[in-house]
């Protein structure tokens, strides 16, 4: 299926453009990410809603709310920036016997109240996550322990590019197209940097 999220999270038939089910939950400019909730394949969305992906029934809603960022997956775990807090909320199912999700607060961390139109990293145990003044938090991904903070020398353009790990670098974008080549860890490396034109979406690699 072929998930988008108009005024509804509508689900496609890839081969012919046919609208298999329409969920009413309200969009965000983040985007839905799918996941695994057991055996079932889901669609958590921004709002905080979790919509099975075969019919378009809603499992749960207002687990939390997002502004501009999509919620991050890994594993049985679901990553949510809100409010200045980072949350980590754990995806699996109320019973054995059901489909219905129960996501119980595993940790939060408080950070700074700006916006974050960027959506958060998970790599190696790391949840790397960035403000659009360029506040880098990095957490760890199980106790949510800050494991640092940094401040990103910027060309004082807005990071509105979501966070990229390619070739086992992390990238981060401005919107005046200059992007941090950086290592990930436990400590702050950067590697290069590079300027090309003005964008706003996600560096894309192949």
């Amino acid at each position: 299926k072929l998930i988008v999220h108009l005024r509804q999270l509508i689900a496609l038939e890839t081969a012919t453009g046919e609208v298999l089910w329409q969920a009413e939950t309200p969009a965000r400019h983040g985007s839905p990410v799918a996941g695994r909730l057991g055996e079932t394949s889901v669609v958590v969305t921004p709002a905080g809603a979790i919509v099975r992906a075969e019919d378009g029934e809603i499992l749960a809603r207002d687990q939390f709310r997002l502004g501009h960022s999509s919620p991050l997956i890994h594993d049985d775990t679901v990553f949510a920036m809100e409010d200045g807090a980072l949350k980590a909320l754990g995806l699996r199912l109320s019973d054995g016997t059901d489909k219905k999700p129960m996501l119980p607060v595993q940790w939060e961390v408080q950070s700074s109240r700006a916006n974050r139109l960027a959506s958060p990293l998970c790599h190696e145990g790391l949840v790397y996550c960035v403000t659009e003044q360029g506040i880098l938090d990095v957490v760890d991904a199980k106790t949510g322990e800050r494991v640092y903070r940094k401040r990103l020398d910027f060309d004082n353009g807005r990071i509105d590019p979501s966070l990229c790990l390619a070739g086992g670098l992390i990238y981060l974008s401005s919107n005046r197209g200059t992007t941090i080549v950086m290592r990930p860890g436990r400590e702050y490396e950067e590697i290069d940097r590079n300027s090309l034109a003005d964008f706003k979406s996600r560096l894309f690699f192949s």
